[in-house]
């Protein structure tokens, strides 16, 4: 065999063992990597870190911290950011730092040193944040302009949610005898409904509301109300019909 043969045939064996060692390569790293883009699927791992989630999903940075900068009061929950951990319909859950955003009705966390908005939050089950656990609940049909976060107050077949509300107050010009004030924000008293399976959420600001929305016993409540002077106004009486309801 000819010299040049010899390095013909030789460069065809580096060919062949570096094809071998490229496709061993890959397997390895799909084997690592197909677990996270499976996400649809489940991941098998029982927590993982919002930096995580962010680098999978198409996530915006928050458009609102900016906007806030001139009015005074704040229309988060908390200021600050806390430790949380929300949990997907398919059972996976990520730790992050979150804070809700009560005015704008957004869910705020922060990762890889940004603020973003969570994304696609029905696919979200459910978003403990400290001691409380949030919900979402999407538009029931086309008029509705979008769902919206709600406070799980009480789980069960019927659950008690808190709607929380922040108002912006219109900055006011100087008078005579008084300086101007800036635009504000302010608590407002929560909403509170009640969701049996996945109806609609029903408000409750009266007796005739409870007994609407709790149809299938609503002689059994009326009486239960009555004998005990209960108020559909005031939450510990909500969440102890709620309660009764649910035990029925």
């Amino acid at each position: 065999m000819g010299r040049v043969s010899l390095i013909v045939l030789k460069h065809c064996l580096i060919l062949k063992e570096m094809k071998s060692i490229l496709l061993k390569t890959s397997l390895i790293f799909l084997s690592q990597v197909m677990p996270v883009l499976s996400y649809g699927q489940g991941i098998d791992i029982d927590l993982l870190k919002l930096d995580d989630y962010v680098k999978f999903h198409s996530h915006e940075a928050s458009n609102t911290i900016n906007s806030y900068h001139q009015i005074e009061g704040t229309p988060y929950l908390y200021e600050e950011f806390k430790e949380g951990v929300v949990t997907t319909k398919d059972s996976t859950s990520f730790q992050g730092s979150f804070r809700y955003d009560i005015f704008a009705d957004k869910m705020e966390f922060k990762s890889l040193n940004f603020v973003f908005t969570l994304k696609d939050p029905w696919t979200i089950e459910t978003l403990v944040i400290g001691s409380h656990t949030f919900v979402y609940v999407p538009p029931f049909d086309e008029t509705s302009r979008r769902g919206a976060y709600y406070e799980l107050i009480l789980p069960g077949k019927c659950r008690l949610l808190e709607k929380r509300k922040v108002a912006l107050n219109k900055p006011q010009p100087p008078m005579a005898y008084a300086k101007a004030k800036p635009a504000s924000f302010s608590d407002r008293k929560s909403d509170y409904y009640l969701q049996i399976g996945n109806q609609t959420p029903k408000k409750i600001t009266r007796k005739k509301d409870l007994i609407k929305a709790f149809e299938d016993q609503g002689q059994v409540i009326s009486f239960y109300m009555k004998q005990k002077k209960m108020s559909p106004k005031k939450a510990v009486d909500l969440i102890e019909l709620v309660n009764y309801y649910n035990s029925l």
